[in-house]
């Protein structure tokens, strides 16, 4: 995780990621039942503001944590519902892709069954616990079991069990990274150890109290030794993101995202 440059990666926040589950709703082998309803649950220790775009959402507004939200596909039905133009609704009676924004953060669910769906699966702070299809629901599903071995690639770097991590899960891309202005980084030649052709690093080694970091029309700010600072929306700017890192002795990072 760029151990040999001036920055260092601590932190990622992610879209919708699938997780292992013993219980799948759709996806396995083309299959695409009608989904009837999907039942989130806030898994976090806050209280989170979430809307659903284009589908039914009952419990949507401020939710506690473990509070639920149920999404209704085209194919089911219940009272209270709110928030749905049912618009762009495929085969499985959800869109292609289920829009969520929570505290403000916009988070893409894939809910066309093109790929497996099940419980387990995370949206930000809340959780996939139930869902009822027209060929099953949870209530046949048996307790999730856990990842086999070290995962192939993690959603937090907390669930990083080695030195190196890949972090897009089933392809879903980061949406902010946090960083840590750690100083003194050697210089290196492309690649970056782990990262096969994914970056480089250019430039000198980095001292002194502070650095101004700037990373396109991402970050630019004074950053101190040691302290963290947060890249939002990190694809805005395109597919590779260069920060520059200004100080006593300066460096060039580049990744790709």
């Amino acid at each position: 995780m760029f151990q040999r440059a001036t920055l260092i990666l601590i932190g990622i926040a992610s879209a919708a990621t699938a997780q292992f589950s013993t219980c799948t709703m759709c996806g396995d082998g083309g299959d695409k039942p009608s989904i009837q309803s999907i039942t989130f649950r806030n898994t976090g220790s806050s209280s989170a503001f979430v809307s659903v775009t284009d589908v039914s959402c009952s419990g949507c507004g401020t939710v506690a944590p473990g509070g639920n939200i149920v999404l209704l596909g085209s194919g089911g039905s219940f009272s209270g519902s709110s928030g749905s133009s049912g618009m762009g609704m495929g085969s499985t009676g959800f869109p292609t892709n289920t829009e969520f924004n929570i505290n403000g953060q916009t988070i893409e669910l894939h809910t066309s069954c093109s790929r497996p769906l099940g419980v387990g699966t995370t949206v930000g702070q809340f959780t996939l616990v139930e869902f009822v299809t027209s060929v099953r629901t949870s209530a046949s599903c048996g307790p999730p079991s856990p990842p086999p071995g070290p995962p192939a690639c993690v959603n937090d770097l907390a669930d990083c069990p080695v030195a190196y991590c890949p972090f897009c899960v089933d392809r879903f891309r980061p949406l902010n990274l946090r960083f840590r202005l750690n100083g003194g980084g050697t210089a290196v030649s492309p690649p970056l150890a782990g990262e096969s052709d994914n970056g480089e690093v250019s430039g000198t080694t980095v001292s002194g109290t502070s650095a101004t970091v700037t990373c396109g029309s991402l970050f630019n700010g004074v950053v101190s030794l040691g302290s963290e600072f947060t890249i939002n929306n990190v694809r805005s700017d395109g597919n590779d993101v260069t920060c520059n890192v200004m100080g006593t002795g300066s460096q060039s990072i580049t990744f790709h995202v």
